[in-house]
């Protein structure tokens, strides 16, 4: 089975959550899987030694974590040279409509055109709105932003508790999509590669 590298950059928590539910998920399947915070990567590890790379990161302010597209800069030949994904986490994924989703691509197209890495398939998960983890003015902006997607987020602008809106099924499904492409490509492989 495949061994796959899963690389994350997280401000409040949700996105590291979404990679170790990737990582157990993978591992469920019979694969191999190891998660790292981007700016805690091993500095001894190679993604050469993965058959597959996962990267995520959240969205905060327009953009992924400095840290997050550091790391991917600096290993975007490796990341070219192995079937590799991107997952981002954010509010925005939240809402079905055509403007949500050209901003998550915008966001996608930022990380490209900073990294130089360009992702083979990117997917975007909902995240949550940890209230309690906010400073009294950051509960006031992510309030606002909640209050314009409040038809697509159900409680969000109650301050008083956190909400998380991550599709798990579509974490876990993401996971197997994944999975199965890198079986399909070591099947694909000639035995002498191997």
């Amino acid at each position: 089975m495949s061994h796959v590298l899963i690389v994350y950059g997280t401000s409040e928590g949700q996105t590291e959550k979404v990679a170790h539910r990737l990582r157990d998920r993978l591992h469920l399947q019979g694969h191999e899987a190891d998660a790292f915070r981007a700016d805690r990567f091993p500095a001894d590890l190679d993604p050469l030694d993965y058959d597959g790379v996962l990267v995520g990161g959240s969205i905060h302010g327009g953009r992924y974590q400095k840290p997050l597209l550091a790391w991917a800069r600096a290993h975007e030949p490796s990341l070219a040279a192995r079937p590799s994904a991107l997952f981002t986490v954010c509010m925005r994924a939240a809402e079905p409509t055509d403007a949500a989703r050209r901003e998550v691509g915008g966001y996608v197209a930022g990380l490209v055109r900073e990294t130089g890495w360009q992702p083979a398939e990117a997917v975007a998960f909902a995240g949550a709105l940890r209230y309690s983890a906010y400073n009294l003015l950051l509960r006031w902006v992510m309030r606002r932003i909640a209050r314009k997607a409040a038809a697509h987020l159900p409680g969000a602008t109650d301050t008083s508790r956190d909400h998380e809106y991550t599709d798990w099924a579509a974490v876990d499904a993401f996971a197997d999509a994944f999975a199965h492409r890198l079986v399909a490509a070591e099947a694909q492989e000639p035995a002498a590669v191997r």
